[in-house]
């Protein structure tokens, strides 16, 4: 037999997954502060609910509340903590800008998970925090997990390149750029850099001259 404490429990988790259900329809409509209020009333009634605190952690980014969409994504980590849950924690904190904890974050889900999406996260957020030295071997890690998608391939050696120019390595740099020039022979790249906007949001910038036969 379901004790008291069992029911209540049910049927508090069947509220918040109503609500969450209710939120995502504000959030379809971009009605992002309503998606925030049914998720925080679901979070009310079933806090150790690991998934209303996922989801209030992307809904806060959206309002631009970062600390309380870190201060969700910790709830959620501590609840469940899985490579997903460290990635939207590190997502969180590159949306406040705060790279270094992004860092962090990213660094243990490519522990717990090496998918290569978290690796670019990973390194997007070195980058970002101008960990250059840190940042080469999870580039050339996302370099190893990308060889079967051309794409991605390319992003990450292009990364990886303009990563050995900050470090002064232009060598390296040039290796890791002729490997883009196999993959792609249209088009031949003169370099590629880190370019950071007025909003210090790091991109990888890379100029490129046509091929001549």
């Amino acid at each position: 037999m379901v004790g008291c404490t069992g029911l209540a429990e049910s049927w508090n988790r069947a509220k918040a997954d109503d609500l969450i259900g209710e939120a995502g329809k504000k959030f379809a409509a971009s009605d992002f502060k309503g998606n925030v209020q049914l998720l925080s009333e679901a979070a009310r009634i079933d806090p150790r609910n690991p998934r209303v605190w996922w989801k209030l952690c992307e809904g806060y980014q959206l309002t631009e509340e970062f600390d309380l969409a870190i201060a969700a994504c910790h709830r959620n980590v501590d609840l469940r903590g899985d490579a997903i849950d460290y990635n939207s924690l590190g997502l969180a904190y590159m949306a406040k800008r705060d790279y270094p904890n992004a860092a962090l974050a990213f660094e243990k889900s490519v522990k717990q998970s090496p998918d290569r999406i978290f690796y670019r996260n990973f390194v997007w957020s070195l980058e970002s925090a101008h960990q250059y030295e840190k940042a080469v071997p999870a580039v050339e890690r996302w370099v190893e997990l990308s060889a079967n998608d051309p794409s991605e391939l390319t992003s990450a050696l292009e990364s990886l390149g303009a990563i050995f120019l900050e470090l002064g390595q232009a060598d390296k740099a040039k290796e890791a750029f002729a490997r883009v020039d196999e993959k792609d022979s249209k088009q031949h790249i003169k370099t590629c850099s880190l370019k950071t906007d007025d909003k210090s949001d790091v991109s990888v910038d890379c100029s490129f001259s046509p091929v001549t036969r």
